[in-house]
């Protein structure tokens, strides 16, 4: 405090001789530091540069939102080492979260709730960042260490992002073209970098640019290192894909066989198998690089109506989930090379990009043309276990999961990436439209039950309440009642007047809209001669 006294308004050179020769200047007394005025609506006077008469203000200090994993891994890690029971069962060996704030301390990691898919749904927003010249985003890369993410731009710029402050680091300009797409080598050694002129680029990871060379003549839609980081592929728009040495930045093989562009290819991640989805045949291809050019493809798969716009490998080797324009996701087993999962989102628009989350690989993540990110499990049924609409305004080019998997990055059309991480314990998720999904359902429930709850205390029953999946319930409850409504079991109604005696249940009644039940029949007369008359 008292170096903030200091700051105050001091004349220049100058004017500091006339000002001290001067009788009729009154003494410059600094007021008593206030605690309260030292904010942003009172600020301090700020301090001159130099001999400058023009003041120089300071840009007050804004907190930003961080999100640090390491408290959470480290806590988990050595619980799993030191307390961890003998039956290994990662059921009962793991921590039971309360759905209150303050858990939030023994809350997991992803890695540790395996069992529990769900909770590596990223479907909070936590921020967005931008670059001052607003360009779309066609690729985000989490750095290997997942301190950094990388963004490649349509003007052909690399920009670098804090992954865990979401601050702005650095920013260079890599090609001339926009860049479409882009890779890390399994070592963590070297990036590839492709643009619309066909052009590939050798980096660093301190983005020192080594190497240059044209693959393509036409845009490159796709890049893929081998297991081995000594080939990496290609594909572009002249429906071609072609295998390079890494070395000799050389093209030693050309597949061709898709009958139009090539819109995105990966290599399997142990074992030379090559993927690839065809954009105007509407196919998916299995290659091997090594054999002839006669039996180069191993198989053809004719699962989509719409072009192949994306494909992933899952991290166990089996699995190969596509994204297509028909707005269908297929999960293929290459064993059996059948479909075993399939699944079509609610979307109004293409399967623009799909992601596996790195510990679970029963979870996978897409993003849709409408801006939309739906999260899915294999096997859980055609329809999204979560989504997050109109997370973006355009269209989602790519998403991206951190290593650890707790915080997910998209970006898109709309010239911003957003950061995306897990709901916090007792976090209800939230759509963001009106369409109703099953968080809808556990959120309108807890508000019926409130107000139930209210009314059952100020006394007198409630009248027609809308229910958790949309029915109209009428639920009247006394003053006094013991039970809280949707809270626990109330208690048995009491019977009307006139009615069966407590302990019995009532008479059975018709459903409302059925035909009523048929009545007995009349008793007959007995048979013989009529008894003789009283009169």
């Amino acid at each position: 405090h008292k170096l903030a006294l200091e700051l105050r308004w001091i004349p220049s050179a100058k004017n500091t001789t006339k000002t001290m020769s001067s009788a009729r200047d009154p003494p410059f007394n600094p007021p008593p530091f206030n605690p309260r005025l030292n904010d942003a609506r009172h600020p301090l006077p700020p301090p001159l540069s130099g001999d400058s008469d023009r003041p120089v203000f300071v840009r007050k200090a804004v907190q930003r939102r961080a999100i640090d994993y390491t408290a959470n891994n480290l806590i988990h890690s050595a619980e799993r080492a030191y307390t961890a029971s003998l039956t290994r069962n990662p059921i009962q060996d793991s921590v039971v979260v309360k759905p209150t704030s303050g858990s939030m301390l023994d809350f997991p990691p992803s890695w540790n709730l395996r069992h529990v898919p769900a909770s590596s749904f990223a479907l909070k927003f936590v921020h967005v960042s931008a670059n001052k010249i607003k360009t779309p985003i066609n690729k985000v890369i989490f750095m290997p260490d997942g301190r950094r993410v990388l963004t490649c731009s349509q003007n052909g710029e690399f920009t670098l992002w804090n992954a865990a402050s979401f601050n702005f680091e650095t920013i260079l300009q890599a090609h001339n073209n926009p860049v479409r797409t882009a890779t890390v080598s399994h070592s963590e050694n070297w990036l590839i970098s492709a643009d619309d002129s066909g052009q590939i680029k050798y980096w660093q990871m301190n983005f020192n640019n080594l190497k240059q060379t044209q693959a393509h003549g036409e845009p490159i839609r796709g890049v893929s290192f081998s297991p081995t980081d000594l080939k990496f592929a290609t594909c572009a728009d002249d429906a071609t894909i072609k295998i390079f040495d890494f070395a000799r930045a050389k093209a030693e093989t050309t597949l061709n066989g898709h009958g139009g562009d090539v819109r995105c290819v990966q290599w399997h991640d142990t074992k030379s198998v090559v993927a690839s989805g065809g954009g105007r045949d509407c196919v998916v291809k299995l290659w091997d690089p090594r054999v002839g050019a006669q039996r180069q493809c191993l198989s053809t798969l004719h699962m989509h109506k719409g072009s192949v716009n994306c494909l992933k490998w899952n991290q166990n080797g089996h699995h190969l989930v596509t994204g297509s324009k028909d707005a269908s996701l297929k999960v293929t087993d290459i064993r059996t090379l059948k479909t075993i999962s399939s699944h079509v989102g609610p979307y109004s628009k293409d399967i623009a990009s799909v992601t596996w989350h790195p510990h679970d690989e029963r979870v996978f993540t897409s993003g849709a043309g409408d801006g939309s990110i739906a999260y899915w499990i294999v096997g859980g049924g055609s329809d999204p276990q979560a989504e997050v609409r109109g997370a973006h305004e355009s269209q989602t080019n790519d998403i991206a999961w951190h290593p650890a998997g707790h915080l997910l990055v998209s970006g898109s059309n709309d010239n911003a990436i957003k950061f995306w991480c897990r709901n916090r314990p007792g976090e209800v998720a939230r759509d963001t439209t009106s369409r109703v999904t099953k968080a809808e359902y556990a959120q309108e429930a807890i508000v019926a039950a409130h107000q139930q709850a209210v009314a059952a205390t100020q006394g007198g029953g409630i009248g027609s309440t809308r229910g958790v999946l949309g029915e109209t319930t009428t639920a009247g409850i006394a003053r006094g009642a013991s039970a809280v409504p949707g809270l626990s079991r109330p208690p048995p109604p009491r019977p009307p007047s006139g009615g069966p005696p407590t302990g019995q249940p009532p008479p059975p009644q018709a459903p409302s809209g059925a035909p009523p039940p048929p009545r007995p029949p009349p008793p007959r007369a007995p048979s013989g001669p009529a008894p003789p008359s009283s009169t």
